[in-house]
């Protein structure tokens, strides 16, 4: 037997939803005296908006915690985690498990939790490195359902489900297909399907409810999801006018058009201890999935329960209702057609007797959860006695964590390293970079505009000087060429400095105008400039601005006064054109600005 252990559980599931082998599990554990943290599900796939009822729930669940800690009962603890629902991507990955492993690491310290026992249901990239921060003596997976769900949707958890596979020293599976998916990876696993709570379903003490009286009543309880052949319940309604069909539990699917059906009910979830009950009320019990690899792994929790009833049991043509007929001698009535299980359906509310009653009985008696819980308390305890836990195993245990941070660690220098060429060592960016930059032959004009500090990363920058080279020798090629200036406003005026600087070199003050305005953008700064050229008839101009910013100016000219034909000549601080290795981190970020700026231009129709 298991007992005084510290058990960890990675559920995928939330402990509020619809009695599952999870709660029937950690309930067993518990009640043998182990202590038993739940992690709730942390997500296999990311959130659609039908998630929104289960976020609110956990954000609840989180707001009555202790940061997402709360003791259920005596040695029952749940675990309900706020994280980001987008399981596979990386960014938010590495948010996800810093957030879990910082508050799971201090609950440990603090109710000195050991790591003898973890078992896992959800094979996530979370989940990973849960259980390697666990480092348990004993590791378990549990797999109970085709995980890549239906129509193989979730590939990506395919891969890290063979790992789950592969590391855990034992693993359970709930259906034939699955033990031969996970034989190829393991030769320690073991079928355990859900089994039925005899001391809840208990034929002889269990009160019958009738939730719907006039009629025979055709029942089904569980969850209304995708797997659910809504058509099939459709077919059967309007076929037989002169039964009621119930369905109760949860709804995850489009019911509206079956909800118009007069002899169709549906009863939300209640709570699993008043199942019997109503079970017992039903004359039929169904189970109408649609048959797909998916369904062909599933062994439903509902079969024996149906079963302890003595109610008959109708179902589709599944591979493990075809298995447990092959073994109980074709108890389950199976309907491969929509006729077919209409025909099953009638037949039993004509034929049901005492001895089919009693043999239903039997049959759920042996797949009882009390058996099944028997068999794993066993397996497990024998895992443990044989690993034997020695002073050897705490050396087997550090060299493993030891291997796996270091590898981890390795993996993560790696990539930031990756990151760090890449932006500041590797041609990529400047690549990128010489796409913003214009360059012309340089040709006369009556006019040259200058432009100073646009384009920089700063407000207060040194631009402006190379802008006076660029000037001079510009004005030294072309003497009677004038000079428009517009700059940033601080405590002096750009313009002005450069204005002061070219008069101190000899060029007359006539041939230099400083435009007073002052503009707040690259758009508004070319308006300005383009009222000054109309008016004074200038429509062939040499533009000076910051490289980087000349392509955004230059589509701004072009869109906006395609009648001034611009020059772009090249400039002091033209980056060459040649493949460049490397770039400081002031021009990355101009770059990064400009292609923004770009997109937000474009958005306000500037160019």
């Amino acid at each position: 037997m298991i007992k005084n252990k510290d058990i960890i559980i990675i559920g995928s599931i939330d402990w509020k939803t619809n009695w599952q082998t999870q709660h029937r599990l950690v309930t067993s554990l518990v009640s043998q005296n182990n202590r038993v943290l739940f992690i709730e599900n942390t997500g296999i796939r990311t959130a659609k908006i039908s998630d929104l009822s289960r976020i609110k729930d956990r954000i609840i669940n989180w707001s009555k915690s202790a940061k997402g800690f709360a003791e259920k009962k005596k040695n029952l603890f749940i675990f309900s985690p706020i994280v980001f629902p987008f399981p596979f991507i990386k960014f938010f990955y590495y948010i996800n498990l810093f957030i879990v492993n910082f508050l799971l690491s201090n609950w440990f310290k603090t109710l000195k939790f050991k790591n003898d026992i973890l078992i896992s249901f959800l094979p996530t990239p979370l989940s990973h490195e849960i259980k390697n921060l666990v480092n348990a003596n004993i590791n378990i997976y549990y797999c109970a359902n085709e995980m890549k769900g239906i129509n193989n949707k979730n590939k990506k958890i395919d891969d890290l489900e063979k790992l789950f596979f592969k590391e855990s020293d034992i693993s359970f599976v709930i259906s034939d297909n699955l033990k031969k998916k996970a034989g190829r990876f393991t030769k320690e696993v073991f079928l355990l399907p859900a089994g039925v709570e005899l001391n809840k379903f208990n034929f002889k003490s269990v009160k019958k409810i009738n939730p719907i009286k006039g009629k025979p009543i055709v029942g089904y309880i569980g969850a209304i999801t995708e797997v659910f052949d809504l058509n099939l319940l459709e077919f059967l309604s309007k076929n037989n006018p002169q039964l009621n069909f119930v369905i109760i539990g949860r709804i995850y699917a489009n019911v509206k058009k079956l909800q118009n059906i007069k002899n169709i009910y549906f009863i939300n979830e209640i709570k699993h201890s008043r199942l019997p009950s109503y079970i017992k009320g039903f004359d039929v019990g169904i189970i109408p999935y649609k048959v797909n690899d998916f369904t062909n792994s599933v062994y439903s929790c509902k079969l024996n329960e149906y079963l302890s009833m003595g109610i008959p049991v109708v179902s589709t043509n599944l591979k493990e209702t075809n298995i447990y007929n092959k073994k109980y001698k074709n108890i389950i009535q199976i309907g491969n057609s929509y006729e077919k299980f209409n025909e099953k359906i009638n037949e039993n509310l004509k034929n049901n007797t005492k001895f089919k009653i009693r043999n239903r009985i039997l049959a759920a008696k042996k797949n009882s959860w009390e058996s099944r819980f028997k068999f794993f308390n066993e397996l497990i305890y024998n895992k443990i006695v044989k690993k034997k836990l020695s002073d050897i195993s705490w050396k087997l245990k550090f060299i493993r964590k030891y291997n796996s941070l270091f590898y981890t660690n390795i993996k993560k220098v790696s990539i930031v390293l990756v990151f760090l060429v890449i932006f500041f060592k590797s041609p990529l960016i400047p690549f990128f970079g010489n796409f913003l930059v214009v360059e012309n032959e340089l040709k006369y004009a009556k006019t040259m505009v200058v432009f100073s500090g646009d384009g920089e990363n700063e407000y207060h920058n040194l631009s402006f000087q190379k802008r006076i080279i660029d000037i001079k020798k510009i004005k030294g090629k072309y003497p009677d060429i004038k000079v428009i200036l517009t700059g940033r406003r601080a405590i002096y005026s750009e313009a002005e400095i450069i204005k002061s600087l070219l008069l101190s070199e000899g060029i007359k003050k006539e041939d230099v105008i400083v435009i007073k305005d002052d503009p707040y953008n690259t758009f508004e700064n070319i308006k300005v400039v383009s009222n000054y050229l109309l008016v004074d008839q200038s429509n062939n101009i040499i533009f000076l601005t910051s490289p980087y910013h000349t392509f955004r100016s230059k589509l701004i000219w072009k869109k906006n006064y395609p009648g001034i034909n611009i020059i772009i000549p090249k400039m002091t601080d033209t980056p060459n054109k040649t493949i460049q290795w490397g770039i400081n981190f002031n021009n990355i970020k101009i770059i990064f600005y400009e292609y923004l700026a770009i997109i937000y231009n474009k958005y306000k129709g500037w160019l």
